[in-house]
C-alpha cells in the first residue's frame, strides 16, 4: 500500500497520535482560524479541517444521505433497551447546519444514543464492498493505492463518551477472510480461517486461547467533542489491541472485507459522517 509522505498537523491529530504511541511537538495549536505558534517559534496557518477534507482523493463508502442505509450493519450488547437505532435498523438524522461553508446542504449523518450499556457497548459497521465505485463485484476493497480511513465525527452532548474505536477487518482479522488464503497459505487456517469471533480450544486441552485463535483487528483510538472534527486514519498508524490472533503483517492486508466502529460506556450520544478510504495530496 503506499505510504504518506506527509503527517497532517492539526489540533484532532493529539488523541490518535497519543493512543498509537507517536510523538507530538511542543506548541500552540488552534483551530478556529488563529495564529499557531510551531516549536521553532515560526507562525503557521492555523489547521481548517474543511480544507484537509477537500484536499483528498475519496472513495466514498457512505455520507448518509441515502435512505435506507441496507450496507450498513449495527449492534448492541443487549444489556440496555434504550438504545437508537436498535440493531439491526440503521437510520440517519438530518442536519442542522452545513459542517463546511463549501458544502451545499447540510445533508444527514448517522447518529447514536444510547444508556445503560454494561459490556460490550455499541458497534456498527460496512461490509458490502461489492456496493462501492469500483468495487468489481469483489468481497474485499483493495487499498494498495489508499492512505487509510478518514470521516468527520461529533458528540452530540457533553458529558457523552468521548472517544470511540475504528478498525478494519482483513483476511487475518476476520473469520470470513479464509477464502482470500491461497491454497499455499492453508497452513495458516485453523477451521478455514484465520482466526474467530470468539476464543476457541486450539490445543484440546480444555482451556480456550485467544491468543491463538481470536479475531483483533487493526485500528486506532479516536477522541472527539461536541464539534464536529475530521480524521484521517492512516492504515500504517493502526495497530491491533494484542486480544486476540496476531496477524502474520504489521499492518492491515491490502485485500479489506470490512469497517467497523466500537463505542463503550454507559452514555453514548455519536455522530460520524462522509466515511471514506482517502489518498493523500501529491
Amino acid at each position: 500500500m503506499r505510504v504518506s509522505s506527509r503527517l497532517r498537523s492539526s489540533p484532532f491529530d493529539l488523541p490518535l497520535r497519543l493512543l498509537l504511541g507517536g510523538t507530538l511537538a511542543s506548541g500552540v495549536y488552534g483551530c478556529g482560524g488563529e495564529k499557531i505558534v510551531d516549536s521553532s517559534g515560526d507562525e503557521v496557518p492555523a489547521y481548517d479541517p474543511c480544507a484537509d477534507s477537500a484536499s483528498l482523493e475519496k472513495a466514498m463508502v457512505d455520507n448518509f444521505d441515502a435512505m435506507p442505509l441496507v450496507s450498513f450493519f449495527t449492534g448492541s450488547d443487549g444489556t440496555s433497551a434504550d438504545v437508537t437505532p436498535l440493531p439491526p435498523n440503521t437510520t440517519t438524522t438530518p442536519l442542522e447546519a452545513a459542517k463546511c461553508a463549501s458544502d451545499a446542504s447540510a445533508g444527514s449523518a448517522f447518529h447514536i444514543v444510547a444508556r445503560g450499556l454494561q459490556s460490550y457497548g455499541y458497534t456498527f459497521g460496512f461490509n458490502t464492498f461489492t456496493m462501492l465505485p469500483g468495487g468489481g463485484g469483489n468481497s474485499y476493497f483493495d487499498i494498495s493505492n489508499w492512505d487509510g480511513i478518514s470521516m468527520w465525527v461529533r458528540k452530540g452532548k457533553a458529558g457523552a463518551a468521548s472517544s470511540f474505536f475504528t478498525s478494519v477487518a482483513d483476511r487475518y482479522t476476520s473469520p470470513t477472510g479464509g477464502s482470500l488464503f491461497t491454497p499455499d497459505e492453508a497452513s495458516e487456517l485453523v477451521g478455514g480461517a484465520y482466526c474467530g469471533d470468539n476464543a476457541s480450544d486450539v490445543n484440546n486441552d480444555g482451556t480456550p486461547d485467544p491468543t491463538r485463535s481470536q479475531c483483533d483487528r487493526f485500528g486506532a483510538g479516536i477522541g472527539i467533542a461536541t464539534e464536529w472534527r475530521f480524521f484521517r486514519v492512516p492504515f500504517t498508524r493502526m495497530r491491533q489491541r494484542a486480544y486476540g490472533r496476531p496477524s502474520a503483517l504489521s499492518a492491515p492486508d491490502s485485500k479489506i472485507i470490512g469497517l467497523n466502529f466500537e463505542m463503550r460506556g454507559d452514555n453514548l450520544d455519536f455522530w460520524i459522517d462522509e466515511v471514506a478510504f482517502y489518498r493523500d495530496p501529491q
